[in-house]
């Protein structure tokens, strides 16, 4: 039966017609009513693609979708399920699509999300009662965590944790003449140490004015001079140090001098679980060599003889485990970004230097 009345529009039988044959429901109905009742649709409409394919993909490009990769891998029959065994699948071609999502596209969409915002970035901290993760020792010795933010030499490189330095303590009665940096003689009496971590100190001690400023934790290390009266076995090798497990500095960057190229790490010395036959490289002439580590104890007024710790029973740096790994040993990274890789997946830009 035809309903009586004004008869419909071309459009609106057109319509009706299209969602009869792809079987609209009522709710799609409905939201196709809110597209078609948006402002300026007919000059939308002319500028439509014809095809639809275009259409899909105009709009796919417009969607926050992460882009996925495709790789196809070979299995091993031997570690198939019994079902893909018994539909006799040759075992010369065996292989399936492997699809996961590019990293450096999740990594983007993520660091561009409002979670970033919550997320702490750069150097960690020095602090009273630490409670977050930024506030241990683990953030402040790793190279990867710092986002890129370091303390710096005198000639504007970066100073990495886990470096070995000459610097100047802030005692002002400190017999090396710390408190005299233009007199000549204190150069030669130097402190040496190595970067335990760097931060931000925030600590309750630091004057107010202060507060924030960026900090370079050092543990001394104790030369030949240092060391006169402690029998040491073997004894003690005239370009050999000790790592003290007692004397630790904070010093802002002004007071470090220098990096010391050179240092010779003996993690084989004292160490039982290696094969005494077979060779084991040695420090050369130049290089200062850490093969021990010297603790008095939590009471250095007991005069008891101190505890010499092989280095090979002691945990590395993070930061010495970051040069190690990322270059090799061999190489070693220096950092040209503003933003450096860490461990939440910040973009970096690297180049390596090769060590004389």
């Amino acid at each position: 039966m035809r309903a009586t009345g004004c008869g419909p529009s071309r459009f609106r039988v057109a319509l009706g017609l299209w969602c009869q044959e792809a079987g609209i429901s009522r709710s799609l109905y409905s939201s196709l009513l809110e597209i078609l009742r948006m402002p300026e649709l007919h000059q939308e409409v002319h500028r439509l693609p014809s095809c639809l394919s275009t259409l899909k993909r105009q709009t796919t490009a417009q969607l926050p979708l992460l882009s996925m990769r495709k790789k196809s891998l070979p299995l091993q029959p031997e570690q198939l399920g019994k079902e893909k065994s018994a539909a006799g699948l040759s075992s010369t071609g065996l292989r399936e699509d492997l699809y996961f999502f590019d990293p450096i596209a999740v990594f983007t969409a993520f660091l561009r999300s409002d979670i970033s915002n919550q997320m702490y970035f750069g150097l960690g901290e020095f602090c009273d009662n630490p409670r977050e993760l930024w506030h241990s020792h683990a953030w402040r010795s790793s190279i990867r965590t710092s986002s890129g933010q370091f303390a710096h030499y005198p000639d504007g490189k970066p100073i990495f944790p886990s470096d070995f330095i000459f610097f100047r303590c802030h005692n002002c009665r400190c017999t090396r003449g710390c408190s005299k940096p233009g007199d000549p003689s204190s150069i030669q009496q130097q402190h040496v140490g190595r970067v335990h971590s760097i931060g931000r100190d925030f600590r309750s001690s630091i004057q107010k004015q202060a507060q924030g400023v960026v900090t370079v934790e050092v543990q001394e290390v104790l030369c030949p001079n240092d060391l006169q009266g402690v029998n040491l076995q073997p004894p003690l090798l005239q370009n050999e140090g000790l790592l003290s497990w007692n004397k630790f500095h904070y010093l802002t960057e002004d007071h470090v001098k220098f990096r010391i190229p050179h240092v010779f790490l003996d993690y084989y010395f004292f160490d039982d679980r290696l094969d005494p036959d077979q060779p084991r490289p040695s420090a050369p002439p130049d290089a200062l060599l850490i093969r021990r580590i010297h603790d008095v104890g939590p009471d250095p007024g007991n005069n008891s003889p101190p505890s010499i710790t092989p280095l090979c029973k002691s945990h590395p740096l993070r930061g010495e485990l970051d040069v190690t790994t990322i270059a090799n040993v061999h190489r070693r990274l220096w950092f040209i970004s503003k933003h450096i890789s860490h461990i939440y997946g910040n973009v970096f830009q690297f180049r390596i230097l090769n060590l004389p």
